[in-house]
């Protein structure tokens, strides 16, 4: 078994980004969705079609939230499916 090497690996969704990860659609597929850098939250929430997010007061407070802003996304996402 080949060991991992370079930056370590978040084990645990809780230890990585709450925006990107793998995520599950409607249709029960899954996509991987890779968020870099700065400005990220603005672009997850224009790809979503919820761009009025970013300045909501309660969006804000549950972002410090890890568990909560997770399951508002992965609700989120699996009420699409995904592009042909």
């Amino acid at each position: 078994t080949q060991k991992p090497w370079g930056s370590r690996y978040p084990i645990r969704r809780s230890e990585g980004s709450y925006l990107g990860g793998s995520w599950e659609t409607k249709d029960g597929d899954w996509f991987y969705i890779a968020v870099p850098g700065a400005g990220s939250l603005e672009r997850v929430l224009n790809f979503i079609g919820r761009p009025e997010l970013i300045d909501d007061e309660d969006f804000n407070e549950l972002k410090n939230n890890r568990k909560g802003i997770y399951q508002f996304f992965a609700d989120i996402y699996k009420t699409k499916t995904p592009a042909p």
